[in-house]
């Protein structure tokens, strides 16, 4: 599309409406900046993001009873009969038997 601007541009200055391409190119040079500023500060929320996001503690826990509620992510590297509660991602409350 800025190509398409940029020989429009052009156009316009060879056949003589010389307001018309000053018009144009100043435009194209405002978005342009504006859309690199913008991508400029995307990438700087992206990475504070990512600095919020990195997991600061690593944790290894050799046994959890049944019914423990475990608050945190993982990789589950061994289990025998292991199941997972997603109630509080879902919404759904469940009650278990007694």
């Amino acid at each position: 599309m800025a190509i398409l601007l940029l020989v429009t541009s052009t156009i316009y200055f060879v056949t003589g409406n010389i307001g018309d391409g000053i018009f144009l190119a100043a435009a194209i040079i405002l978005v342009a900046a504006i859309s690199l500023y913008q991508d400029s500060r995307s990438r700087n929320a992206l990475e504070n993001l990512k600095e919020l996001t990195q997991a600061y503690v690593k944790g290894i826990r050799k046994m959890v009873e049944e019914w423990a509620q475990v608050a945190a992510d993982g990789t589950v590297i061994h289990s025998n009969d292991f199941s997972v509660e997603q109630s509080l991602l879902s919404g759904e409350f469940k009650r278990r038997a007694a």
